[in-house]
């Protein structure tokens, strides 16, 4: 019984050395090819726009509004509310990562655009 399972074993791993030894040679074509000298295109980074709390609030209430018609006029465009509603949540997280820089009149606008927002989630409820 032991014999048996000795050579079963010992054609199993020359199976498995035979596999191996197989793949090696198919990877010599990629080795090839990688040695080839290929140019990388680096595009400049462009700096990242900084937004006034003023510029930033102004979107936000821009959004609110075109998100509110949207809401209104879901039976004739659905497309458009479900496309607004898949930007609310990442809308929502800009202008919160910014609120705390708001003045009081900037402070009271944002809570009127929430508050608008909040309607229309609460109608489509």
């Amino acid at each position: 019984m032991k014999k048996i399972f000795i050579l079963l074993f010992t054609a199993a791993l020359m199976v498995s050395f035979a596999a191996c030894n197989g793949a090696k040679k198919e990877a010599a074509p990629a080795e090839i090819i990688e040695s080839e000298v290929v140019e990388e295109v680096v595009l400049p980074e462009t700096p990242a726009v900084q937004l006034t709390p003023a510029e930033v609030l102004k979107d936000f209430q821009a959004f609110v509004k075109e998100y509110a018609e949207a809401y209104n006029n879901v039976a004739k465009d659905p497309q458009k509310f479900q496309t607004l509603a898949g930007q609310l949540k990442q809308k929502l997280t800009d202008i919160e990562s910014i609120a705390s820089s708001f003045n009081a009149k900037q402070t009271k606008e944002y809570q009127k655009a929430r508050e608008l927002v909040i309607q229309v989630n609460k109608r489509g409820k």
